[in-house]
């Protein structure tokens, strides 16, 4: 405590000097003050905006020694500062986090370890920063964690299904601007819209299967006061953004959480869903709305189905044949020069995930990688609770989700998830939602209990 005093001694007395010197120069200490004096709000404020602020596209862009900085990164730094006063002054416990942290720090490991020896003779190769950039969403999960636990877990949860909210209200109002003509077709940090047809993508869209999993399991946390307003949101989100992979992944999540919980979710809750899932089911294969965006069999045949499939075509034969980039991978930095009938351009990623870290680290990056979500999924379906159950299933319809979208392949979707796998590890099972069975104990029952006894 007494360290942390002194320190903030020193920058308060720095930022004076420094603020007669030059305004912008005393920036810095004055945040680094204001972080030490409020480290919750800083933490809660940094992952408000790394989740929300759309990748690329950020307010604020400096270059430092050639690399290109943000105001991402400067609020990820003061978060883990942040989160060090709360384990200095606080010292709240993370035992729980005993399994899960190795586990999560694998990956990262791994992908610094690939910078030996990179795979030159096959691949081209830039800076491996642009790689190496996914570890700092591995940073900034720490301060959270420490937040979670100094704010319980339920109100944490509250706290992600709301910013879901909010990424969906945003999509909504942007596209009804951009129909409107009040704004005009582009990208911003807060969404990208692009015509024929319009759709309106907000950042933090990731968040979105999320808060339909919870709104549908367990609508204590998943909704606002207001049931219609939010299913209003959900819905138009999702027409607005005409994403189909995060349709498929809602529901086939949702699908794994009703028949694990059919205990606990009412019977017309599960009537209606079934009913929503058949309405769908026909929408995906053209009997309803065939001209929609959602109709499978259609979008099969465009070329963003094609230029996926492109995609993972040409990584596995560039790695056809040869067990050493099979088993690691190419290394960060690593450049794909695709030349095939829809791709004819150089690219470090794809839009699959999962082959985007089989590049990078080959199929045991891909295992470290997994593990940690699989295990946190595994723990939040184990719960008794719908809380935990409705945290494992979100799990699950992300990393579906990856499979075709790349939300995870970036700052704000790694920190995404990194979040909700560990929200499952840290006793959701305590947790006792509307409709489970299981007898909740409350300081007034156990002081009764002890009476009696």
């Amino acid at each position: 405590m007494a360290s942390v005093v002194a320190i903030f001694v020193v920058v308060a007395f720095g930022t004076g000097y420094l603020a007669t010197q030059s305004v912008t120069i005393a920036l810095a200490p004055a945040a680094l003050a204001y972080t030490m004096m409020a480290p919750r709000f800083v933490i809660i404020f940094s992952t408000f905006w790394v989740i929300l602020c759309r990748p690329g596209f950020e307010l604020i862009k400096t270059t430092v020694g050639g690399v290109l900085l943000t105001e991402v990164d400067a609020l990820i730094v003061l978060s883990i500062i942040a989160g060090s006063v709360i384990l200095v002054t606080r010292s709240p416990g993370m035992h729980e986090y005993r399994v899960y942290i190795p586990l999560a720090l694998g990956w990262p490991a791994f992908l610094i370890f690939r910078l030996i020896e990179p795979a030159t003779d096959t691949f081209k190769f830039i800076s491996p920063f642009l790689d190496l950039r996914l570890l700092t969403a591995y940073a900034m999960a720490l301060p959270a964690l420490l937040l979670v636990r100094e704010m319980g877990r339920e109100r944490a949860i509250r706290g992600l299904v709301l910013l879901g909210y909010i990424a969906c209200t945003v999509g909504i109002v942007g596209w009804i601007l951009c129909n409107s003509g009040i704004i005009g077709l582009g990208q911003n940090s807060f969404w990208s819209i692009t015509a024929n047809p319009l759709v309106s993508r907000p950042g933090g869209e990731i968040l979105i299967p999320i808060v339909i999993c919870f709104a549908i399991l367990n609508p204590q946390l998943g909704q606002l006061k207001n049931r219609y307003i939010s299913s209003a949101l959900i819905i138009g989100a999702v027409l607005a953004s005409q994403t189909l992979s995060l349709v498929a992944a809602s529901v086939a999540a949702v699908m794994v959480g009703i028949v694990i919980s059919r205990k606990q979710v009412p019977f017309v809750r599960k009537f209606v869903v079934v009913g929503a899932l058949a309405v769908i089911l026909l929408v995906f294969s053209g009997v309803l709305g065939s001209e929609s965006r959602f109709n499978l069999d259609a979008r099969v045949d465009e070329n963003s189905a094609q230029y996926r499939v492109e995609e993972v075509d040409t990584i596995f034969s560039k790695f056809a044949g040869d067990p050493f980039l099979v088993a690691i991978g190419s290394g960060p930095g690593s450049v794909v020069n695709f030349s095939g009938k829809v791709i004819s351009v150089e690219k470090r990623d794809t839009h699959n995930v999962y082959i985007s870290i089989y590049l990078k680290t080959g199929l045991i990056g891909v295992l470290l990688f997994l593990t940690p979500f699989a295990y946190g999924m595994w723990r939040g379906l184990r719960c008794q609770s719908l809380t935990g159950r409705s945290a494992g299933v979100s799990v699950l319809a992300v990393l579906v989700l990856s499979i075709s979208v790349p939300f995870a392949w970036t700052v704000s979707g790694l920190t995404v998830l990194l979040l909700l796998s560990a929200l499952c590890v840290t006793g959701l099972q305590e947790t006792h939602s509307i409709g489970s069975r299981l007898p909740v104990r409350t300081e007034k029952s156990t002081a009764s209990l002890s009476s009696r006894a």
